[in-house]
Order: structure tokens, then C-alpha cells, then sequence
């Protein structure tokens, strides 16, 4: 049994996200909770949206990218890709329309609410088509 570091109420301190670098024993300890709230955000567990939220969240404002977030979820054991051939293109498919994440660069992903505050700007939901020659 390690004790916990309490604050008066007998509660430990909350770490922010990536307050521990967004990797090691921190991220793990975190990945329940992060997990338990993107359940409550209605990304079951187990799901694409889901294994990348907790990612994300460990990764803070700079986000990963989409290659990054498919090993990490396969190395983690956080999502099977099964007989997925494409899986880039489904973590693709899935983060870009929805507007709890934010396409930071070119597929590199960021949970839109760490971006709030102090990461600059926070890029707008995609509205064209995709294509390599719009924008």
C-alpha cells in the first residue's frame, strides 16, 4: 500500500492532462479515468473514439498523430483492429467528424478541450471536402 499525497479534504491532488509528460507510470495511472470519461462523453470502451480519447488526453495539446494513435492503441491493448486493413483511415474517419477532437496538422489529432487556453488558436471543424487541392 504506497499512501497517497492528500490535500486537506483527504483527497489526492488531481493532475491535469500531460502534466506528467503524457507517458510512463502518470499516463497510466490516468488512462482509467480518462477511459471512465470518454464513456460519459458516450465513446464506449473499446471503441476507436474512445482508444484515442485517452491517448489524446495523455498526449495534451500537441496531439499525436494518426499513425501514433493506431500503435499506441494496439500496443496498450486499448482497441483490436481485427481484420482492419486500413486502420489509419478508420481513426481518420472516425476523429474527423466528430468535434471533440481538432485536426492540429496535416493527421495529427488533439482533443479540442486541452487545446482551450494558452494553445493558440482552436482550428475550426473541417468543412471541405477532403480533397489534397481545397483549402
Amino acid at each position: 500500500h504506497t499512501p497517497a499525497i492528500t490535500t486537506g479534504g483527504g483527497t489526492p491532488p488531481k493532475l491535469s492532462r500531460g502534466q506528467d509528460g503524457g507517458d510512463g507510470e502518470g499516463a497510466k495511472k490516468h488512462r482509467g479515468a480518462w477511459s471512465q470519461e470518454a464513456v460519459g462523453l458516450g465513446y464506449e470502451s473499446g471503441t476507436i473514439k474512445n482508444s484515442a480519447y485517452v491517448l489524446l488526453a495523455a498526449s495534451g495539446p500537441k496531439g499525436m498523430t494518426v499513425a501514433a494513435i493506431v500503435d499506441a492503441a494496439t500496443k496498450q491493448g486499448l482497441y483490436s483492429w481485427g481484420t482492419c486493413k486500413t486502420p489509419n483511415n478508420s481513426v481518420t474517419a472516425a476523429l474527423s467528424q466528430d468535434t471533440t477532437f481538432a485536426r492540429i496538422a496535416p493527421s495529427t489529432y488533439a482533443l479540442r478541450t486541452t487545446l482551450k487556453g494558452g494553445a493558440g488558436p482552436v482550428p475550426l471543424p473541417r468543412t471541405s471536402s477532403g480533397s489534397i487541392t481545397s483549402g
